[in-house]
């Protein structure tokens, strides 16, 4: 059976909901999980290719952290890590909605930092050139 691919998804009954309450600040920083982060990698990529959700998502988290003063959270090889990975479990998902996809996939929410991992060594991952500039994966390369 062929899979849709990641753009026709739209798994959202508030279409980008996430995306518009960190774009205005509305998101409560005690607020930002990361299951939000999940989700806003979701909305970007129901609404964009890759690489425009890549940047869209960087974008975002940079003006979000800067805004309440938490820039030094900010980390760009997670961040477009993180959306890479989305978009390979998306392209598998058959879910209908953002909730169905993470029953499908459990492992986004319980074990993320090993799919991270699959990717980077620790060493790539922590070095302190990875919060502000994307390093590729040294382990395993995203599709």
């Amino acid at each position: 059976m062929q899979r849709k691919p990641a753009q026709s998804f739209m798994f959202f009954k508030k279409p980008l909901e996430t995306i518009q309450s960190i774009q205005d600040f509305t998101l409560k920083p005690e607020d930002f999980t990361h299951k939000t982060h999940l989700k806003l990698a979701c909305e970007l990529l129901c609404v964009s290719q890759i690489d425009e959700a890549v940047n869209k998502a960087c974008e975002l988290l940079k003006a979000y952290t800067g805004h309440f003063g938490v820039a030094d959270k900010y980390h760009q090889t997670l961040t477009m890590a993180s959306v890479r990975t989305v978009r390979h479990f998306m392209l598998k998902s058959e879910s209908s909605d953002f909730e169905e996809f993470l029953r499908e996939f459990p492992v986004l929410e319980k074990n993320f930092r090993g799919l991270i991992e699959q990717h980077y060594s620790q060493e790539r991952f922590e070095h302190e050139s990875a919060k502000k500039e994307y390093l590729e994966p040294d382990l395993l390369p995203y599709d």
